[in-house]
Formats: structure tokens, sequence, C-alpha cells
């Protein structure tokens, strides 16, 4: 909704701004988190491991606002660690940011473990504080079931799971990609600093969330973002055993030098965007006039033009975008079998009832339906072709 009104107000460029105030926003809160921790060095140095860490969910897209609803949420979790105090705002939180990323189940798993591990870590409380930890992450899970989409939220869930073979972001990913790697080397210093003993020995609270950090690494190429977020404020605890503590108080320092810089740094992106993000990138704008005067059908097109379709020439209605979840498994075999021009392609492409493609130019299907099926091209830009029957 944020991005509608800014596109109404500025165009793209307002859209783009928007993203590098929430990119921003991200860091300050994990700066804010680490620097809760530890003095200024060992926070910088944590808040750069989770700043690279997270780095590869930074596009823009509704993901963004999610990774920065879960560093807000982290930073709960873990000064729930240490005071045992159940944040009940959380609760409202998890109302909007259900309605913006998928991302608000992490967080409720986030508060689960920190709820599980204080029935060790504080097993002498009274039952009720035991209950009132429990109940925040349940009414995180519960209140998501009050969003305009209702109960029907959860669903979500297995669709993405259906077609999360066929995307990458949803594959493990290699030690040799750099937001893995500084993610785990920030794993790999704590539990060394735990094993020599050069910090206290840490509760079960912190063994948990670290433990789920690593586990989020390790799933998925989407979820490291997660990983390297839960792990930075710890990382600041640890960094610090090993840089002295100074008197001196820095904090409106601090302060002052990071409003300055996110200050500076949106007044930058007011001036540049309007140049660099005036069009979108790797779309087909030139062919804008030629879709403008098509009436309304449907398009095969290209997965990543599918957007660009649905927000610029709505009355087109692409076949598939790159939200794959929403079209379901079958759907996106068959379109990758068409794509591909696999077996059957042409049964595949005539069930879609289309009559116009828009393709990359190079792929098999959009040299198939010229030479098998003489279909024309009526436009091509930045890469793609746009195809009809004769």
């Amino acid at each position: 909704m944020a991005a509608s009104l800014a596109e109404d107000v500025g165009g793209l460029p307002a859209v783009a701004w928007l993203a590098a105030a929430v990119r921003l926003a991200i860091v300050a809160a994990l700066w804010g988190t680490c620097r809760m921790r530890a003095t200024t060095l060992p926070a910088i140095a944590a808040t750069a491991v989770g700043v690279t860490g997270s780095s590869g969910a930074w596009d823009v897209r509704p993901q963004l606002v999610g990774l920065l609803f879960f560093v807000i949420v982290a930073a709960a979790a873990w000064r729930s660690v240490d005071d045992g105090r159940p944040r009940w705002w959380l609760i409202p939180l998890t109302w909007v940011w259900a309605m913006s990323h998928g991302t608000w189940v992490l967080g409720v798993v986030t508060l689960l473990v920190t709820a599980m591990a204080s029935l060790v870590d504080r097993r002498s409380d009274p039952l009720r504080q035991h209950v009132a930890r429990f109940a925040v992450p349940v009414g995180m899970a519960a209140i998501a079931a009050l969003t305009p989409v209702g109960p029907r939220l959860y669903t979500t869930l297995t669709s993405i799971s259906e077609v999360s073979a066929f995307i990458q972001e949803w594959q493990p990913v290699s030690l040799r990609e750099a937001p893995m790697a500084v993610t785990f080397v920030g794993v790999g210093v704590v539990v060394v600093s735990w094993i020599r003993g050069w910090v206290q020995r840490p509760s079960w609270g912190r063994i948990s969330l670290l433990a789920f950090a690593a586990v989020n690494a390790l799933m998925y190429g989407r979820t490291i973002a997660v990983a390297a977020i839960l792990t930075a404020p710890l990382l600041a605890e640890v960094l610090q055993a090993v840089v002295p503590r100074r008197g001196e108080n820095l904090a409106r320092v601090e302060a002052l030098a990071l409003s300055v810089g996110v200050l500076s740094s949106l007044t930058f992106a007011a001036i540049h965007l309007p140049t660099v993000a005036r069009l979108p990138g790797d779309a087909p704008n030139a062919m804008s006039s030629v879709l403008e005067s098509l009436p309304s059908q449907v398009v095969f097109n290209e997965e990543g033009a599918g957007g660009w379709l649905h927000w610029k020439h709505p009355q087109l209605t692409p076949v598939i975008d790159t939200r794959w979840e929403v079209y379901g498994r079958d759907s996106v075999l068959e379109y990758g079998r068409v794509l591909q021009v696999a077996a059957g392609w042409e049964a595949g492409l005539d069930r879609t009832g289309t009559r116009l493609a828009l393709l990359k130019a190079d792929s098999p299907l959009a040299v198939a339906l010229q030479a098998q099926r003489q279909w024309d091209v009526l436009s091509s830009d930045s890469g793609f072709v746009l195809l009809s029957p004769r």
C-alpha cells in the first residue's frame, strides 16, 4: 500500500526512494540492537555481519518490509531472553506484518523458541509467567487470522511448499556465497567463544536462538537473512569480550552520526533516483505504445515480465509472474514445458487461449512460434519480442 501511494505521488523514483528508506531503517534497527549489547567497535562489526548476511533479501519487494519487521521482533526476542518479560506489543505488530509479507511466520517461531528455552533458563518462575511467554507467539499466530484475508492466510504456507522446489531462493546455498559465508563466520565466532570460555556460560535462550539461526541459514537461500539478523546481536556480545570497554559515553555522538548518515543518504537518493529509476529495468518499455493499443486478452509471457504487465498494462493478463505459489504446481510445470518447447507444448499453449506472446527473443518458445506456427514479430525491445499469429 505504501509503495502504491509512493508511486501515485512520485512514480517509480518515489518507490525506489521508499525502498532505500526501508533498507536504511533495517541498518539502523540492526545497529541499535547490536549497540545495546556492546560498545561501538563490536557493534559495528556485528552490524556489518548482519547487513552483509541479509543483503541478498534487499531487493525491492514486500520481503524487504518483512525483513524490517523481523529485525524488530528479533530484538524483542533477545530482550526477552535477557529479562524473561513477554512483549505483548508484538501481537498487534504481527497483525500489520502478516498483511505485508509471509516472514511473520518466522517471527512466531522465534518467539516460540524463546519461550521454550525459558522453561529451562527460568524454571523457577511461576507458571503464569511461563504461560504469558507462550501466549505471545500463540497470540501472534492467532491474530494473523484477523487480517482481511482471514484464516485462509495460513494456507499460503502449503501453496509455497508446492512450488519451492522450482525456485532458486528456496534451495540451500553454498558456503561460497558471500551472505552465507559471512553469516556462518559470525555463527562460528560465537560458538568458538562459548567453547573456549571467552564469555560466561550461555543461557539456553542464546543457544536455542543461535541454533535456530544456523538452521535457517542451512535450509534455504531466502532465510539466510533471518539467520544473519538473529546472529548479529549475539556476535556483538561475544566480540565485546575481547574489546576493552571505555569509560566515555559516545551515545549522543553515535546517534548524531547515524542521523546525519541516514538523512544524507535519503537526500542523495531523492536527488539521483528521478534519473536512474525513471523506468523499470529489464522490461520492454519501448513496447508500451503497442501494448496499450491491444484489447483485453491473455499473454503468454516470460516470467520476469509478468509483474511489469500487471503494473503497466492491466488490460492484459499474463499467464504467470514471479509469484509461482499463486498459480500452483501444475500450472508452473505446464508453463515450463511450453516455454522449453517440451513434448506437448502446443497443446499446453492452446489451453491458455493466448494469441499473444511476450518472450525473450532467443527463448526456445519464441523461436518455435516463428518457425513452426508462423507467428510474426509485432515489436521488439531490450531482448524481448512481442509475437502474434498471422
